[in-house]
């Protein structure tokens, strides 16, 4: 009988070091546990996983957005530069316009002036007769307006 408690006691101290060791380990497993459930916690749910996929689409029209303007400018830039050329295409041939233009000119006035060098006392002399005339006649009690818009009653000549 002795040696039958000394089996069962045996026993019982083996059972109880099993169910340390178990405890241990349910402890452990919790900890565990617990701190899945901290990082779970953290992890965003699934709207957020929604307001992504909803985020990326947004993303990507605007991307083909971007790129279709990318385009256009593109097309803008080649014309501003074709204008450009143009406009000194335009600018040389004024320029050569203005040229010839006073080239003619100046051969008229020379035209002119061997022309009229005979006839250059008998014009100074009428074209004073000319400017004379052609001043308007005014009279002392009539006023004159000046381009101020003042009265003047006394000319000054």
């Amino acid at each position: 009988m002795i040696q039958k408690i000394q089996a069962l006691q045996k026993r019982l101290i083996s059972k109880t070091e099993e169910v340390v060791e178990k405890e241990l380990l349910i402890q452990e497993k919790e900890k565990i546990y617990i701190e899945l459930k901290h990082i779970l916690a953290r992890h965003p749910g699934p709207e957020v996983a929604e307001q992504l996929n909803i985020y990326q689409n947004m993303i990507r029209d605007k991307t083909k957005q971007m790129k279709a303007m990318t385009a256009e400018m593109n097309v803008y830039e080649s014309q501003i530069t074709e204008y450009k050329i143009e406009i000194e295409h335009l600018n040389r041939e004024l320029q050569n316009v203005k040229k010839t233009y006073f080239k003619q000119k100046r051969r008229q006035q020379q035209m002119n002036t061997s022309s009229n060098d005979d006839n250059n006392n008998d014009n100074c002399t009428n074209q004073g007769n000319k400017l004379r005339k052609y001043q308007p006649h005014i009279k002392d009690s009539q006023s004159r307006f000046t381009g101020g818009g003042f009265k003047l009653t006394h000319v000054v000549n």
